[in-house]
């Protein structure tokens, strides 16, 4: 396996309610499903990651149409469901029963409406991660998991992450609010312009990794799906650099395969205060 290859993600995350009203969310789904679904028909090299089974649950009955697409490009492998959570979890407040149901009831409606068990975890833009996340995640048989907000001095884009009864699971993505982090094998820009996407691409190129690296171009909220930067790895492959559009599963399968060790960090990541609201200690263990 060659190691220097770049395996690009095309991810999302959208906030429940969070700055505008259910129905002006609902559109703005609409919207970004139109646009992906139609890139990816237009392009089948083109992958790109749901998460977060609510957004799903109306759209069956509001556009069946649309529905049917996710569907179909599900079953196709083109579109990928990571997490799979009935909504993204605080990790920080509420205790670990809750955070069971609500991966619980995710995953089995995800099965029975979607048809798809997600395999990587996902917790990205919550406030921290608490040391029961390994065991919770194992359990559900999650292969690793893809998160930021870690918070803290974390050095490592690319860790084992070990929980309170020692369950270990891989932990990639990049951290806001630890300053002294170095980038090896991870590139990940919140991409509002193309600006933004010439951002993520100079960043993935310095990366220096013996793993496979990953690139990930993150969508938020409200943010417009744009396909430049899907011309940025065509023009790398085209010059024979290893580089590929890719779903997150098939970046965590070439880092099984792999050779070299991780870092193992503590399950307890972002125990300080930095930057985010939820960070009460005492509240987090009385909730254990």
């Amino acid at each position: 396996m060659d190691k220097t290859q770049h395996y690009v993600v095309g991810v999302s995350h959208i906030d429940m309610a969070f700055v505008m009203r259910e129905e002006a969310q609902e559109e703005m789904i609409d919207i970004l499903l139109e646009r992906i679904t139609g890139a990816l028909e237009r392009n089948r090299e083109l992958t790109f990651a749901l998460e977060q089974t609510a957004h799903y649950r109306k759209l069956e009955k509001r556009r069946p149409d649309l529905f049917r697409k996710v569907k179909a490009l599900l079953a196709e492998g083109r579109l990928e469901f990571m997490g799979g959570m009935a909504t993204t979890a605080e990790t920080n407040f509420p205790n670990g029963e809750c955070l069971v149901h609500n991966q619980g009831m995710g995953l089995e409606w995800l099965e029975k409406n979607l048809g798809v068990r997600p395999q990587s975890g996902w917790l990205v833009d919550t406030f921290g991660l608490n040391a029961q996340i390994p065991q919770i995640m194992k359990q559900f048989g999650m292969k690793d998991l893809y998160a930021n907000r870690f918070g803290g001095n974390k050095r490592y884009d690319l860790f084992w992450d070990e929980g309170l009864d020692g369950s270990r699971i891989r932990v990639s993505g990049r951290d806001l609010a630890s300053l002294n982090l170095r980038p090896d094998s991870q590139a990940f820009v919140f991409c509002r312009n193309w600006g933004d996407v010439d951002r993520l691409f100079a960043d993935a190129d310095a990366l220096n990794s013996e793993f496979p690296k990953l690139v990930v171009y993150y969508l938020e909220n409200e943010e417009v799906y744009s396909e430049y930067y899907c011309s940025l790895v065509r023009e790398r492959a085209e010059k024979g650099e290893a580089w590929k559009h890719s779903s997150y599963g098939e970046y965590s399968r070439a880092l099984e395969e792999s050779a070299g060790s991780l870092p193992v960090l503590s399950g307890d990541l972002n125990p300080e205060f930095t930057g985010t609201y939820a960070l009460r200690t005492p509240i987090r263990p009385g909730n254990r």
